[in-house]
């Protein structure tokens, strides 16, 4: 990793993690989405912020059911493949969610596959938060994504897979509040190392950073297709709240 950079701002932006994680497709993300927007009787008129959008799989299916929708990510490469979707009612840029993104604009803000505790400490994420809250419209919801840290520590370890000719090696570590992803990849004569550090809130723990944040907690779900959220088989926390 380059001095200074830090480790999503460089490994997000390689052609290396869109094929590490290309089994998270449009069929993945049509599937979620749609059990979604039904769940929650989402209104066609509703406007929606996909937040760390990535290259914005999630928002094109959204835009396509009819929806008006912009999708914010940090990373420019995504950003830029992206907007070769781009219509009237679909947009991207290019933008970190520490900073402000809009005064109640949305009906729904989504962050999704874990987009969220990238940054050092809990009390960095409470801006992300708070810009969540101010740009949702008086009762908009707010659907966060993330792993179920009791589930994802039985997985720890070394892993190794090839891909496209290209051979991934993985050590996942859990240190403290977070779990270590190191990733080492042989590309022919090239060889490349990232990793991945993200935050290991409990349940309780990240129910409590959304309501300090005025964001009410209305359901928990367990996976992409919204079934009941069990602590201890549930792969995924998801979290829709409220603007309170």
């Amino acid at each position: 990793m380059s001095q200074g950079v830090e480790w999503f701002e460089e490994w997000f932006d390689t052609p290396y993690y869109h094929m590490l994680y290309s089994k998270h497709d449009l069929d993945e993300a049509m599937t979620f989405t749609k059990n979604l927007v039904s769940k929650i009787k989402l209104p066609i008129d509703a406007r929606i912020l996909d937040l760390g959008c990535g290259k914005g799989r999630h928002s094109i299916y959204l835009n396509q059911q009819g929806y008006s929708v912009v999708g914010l990510d940090l990373s420019c490469k995504s950003i830029a493949s992206a907007k070769e979707f781009e219509r009237p009612d679909l947009s991207f840029s290019q933008g970190d969610m520490r900073q402000e993104f809009g005064t109640e604009e949305y009906d729904l803000i989504l962050n999704l596959f874990t987009s969220f505790g990238y940054f050092k400490t809990s009390e960095e994420h409470i801006p992300v938060l708070e810009n969540v809250h101010r740009a949702l419209k008086p009762g908009g919801r707010f659907v966060l994504d993330f792993f179920n840290s009791e589930v994802l520590r039985k997985d720890e370890g070394d892993h190794s897979l090839e891909m496209e000719g290209v051979k991934f090696t993985f050590s996942k570590r859990y240190e403290s509040d977070r779990v270590v992803k190191q990733i080492h990849i042989i590309d022919g004569a090239e060889k490349h190392q990232f990793k991945e550090e993200v935050l290991t809130w409990s349940v309780s723990e990240l129910r409590h950073l959304l309501e300090s944040c005025g964001l009410k907690i209305i359901n928990t779900y367990g996976s992409y297709l919204l079934d009941s959220f069990d602590h201890r088989n549930s792969e995924r926390i998801i979290f829709c709240a409220q603007k309170s």
